[in-house]
């Protein structure tokens, strides 16, 4: 493949990379969870939290590795998930804690979502295109395509 949506941009040789959009985290835990009686919080007061991330190699799972670290914070994670609805179930079922992308914090009342004021738990997605290598026609329709959908643009 000659160009590639990557989320961790620094782990490719690129040629060129374009931003294509920004996902903000909150961090979500169990509506009768005592932190959820606030709108905020910051890393340091999540320690002895069970948190529920994604694998390794997620492109939300090294944004959230690298915003722990920056911050000092050590986190247990105690589960992993490949799937943000999950998350999302387990932390209404109790389970623990988990960071999500603000588009797909649940609206039900097992959930509430805290901003985090400490640190950035954004993600983005962008467009790689490898070193040495030509675009394609379709690959550069394609790119040029994806530019007329971003609407989150920074």
């Amino acid at each position: 493949m000659r160009a590639s949506w990557v989320s961790d941009k620094g782990r490719v040789s690129v040629a060129e990379s374009g931003l294509l959009l920004r996902v903000p985290q909150v961090l979500v835990v169990p509506a009768d969870h005592p932190p959820a009686v606030r709108d905020t919080v910051t890393l340091a007061e999540t320690v002895g939290e069970s948190f529920i991330d994604y694998p390794l190699g997620y492109g939300n799972r090294t944004a959230n590795d690298r915003a722990f670290d920056a911050a000092g914070v050590e986190r247990v994670i105690t589960m992993e998930a490949t799937d943000v609805s999950a998350a999302a179930e387990f932390v209404a079922h109790g389970l623990g804690v988990t960071i999500l992308p603000t588009r797909t914090v649940p609206k039900a009342a097992g959930c509430k979502a805290l901003t985090v004021t400490d640190q950035s738990l954004e993600w983005a997605l962008h467009v790689a295109t490898a070193e040495h290598r030509r675009i394609s026609a379709a690959t550069s329709a394609l790119i040029g395509m994806a530019d007329d959908f971003v609407d989150d643009r920074s």
